[in-house]
């Protein structure tokens, strides 16, 4: 199955920033993670979503060791210049620390959340759809 995990990241929120959302509970993310989890399923996966909230690069680096994933998959806005000194870069991080290969993707559409690669149906575990 494929974990769906979306960081509420409460500083970035509270400050607006772009293509943020605007997500300041741990339920507010497991539906954003559900959303995405529910797109994975049409597409014949099997999904589990799992909302966390702090450092996105810190909360994706620890819940990869503590599922001890294969692999992670993650999107990047491209950031450059200022905005990327201001908020960042999270795949960079992400890259340089998690304990598994990590595969990342600019994404398509900014501020969209992407929708995961299709997992082989019939594993088991996760949300059957």
């Amino acid at each position: 199955p494929i974990d769906v995990v979306f960081v509420a990241v409460p500083y970035l929120a509270a400050s607006g920033y772009g293509d943020f959302p605007m997500i300041y509970s741990h339920d507010e993310a497991l539906a954003v993670a559900q959303q995405t989890s529910e797109r994975t399923c049409a597409l014949g996966g099997t999904a589990r979503p799992v909302g966390r909230i702090g450092g996105a690069a810190a909360q994706l680096i620890a819940y990869a060791a503590e599922s001890r994933s294969a692999l992670i998959c993650m999107t990047t806005h491209g950031r450059t210049g200022l905005a990327r000194l201001w908020v960042g870069s999270v795949a960079e991080e992400v890259l340089r620390q998690a304990p598994c290969p990590v595969l990342v993707r600019r994404s398509l559409i900014p501020g969209a959340v992407s929708v995961p690669a299709q997992s082989p149906a019939g594993q088991s575990g996760g949300r059957p759809c």
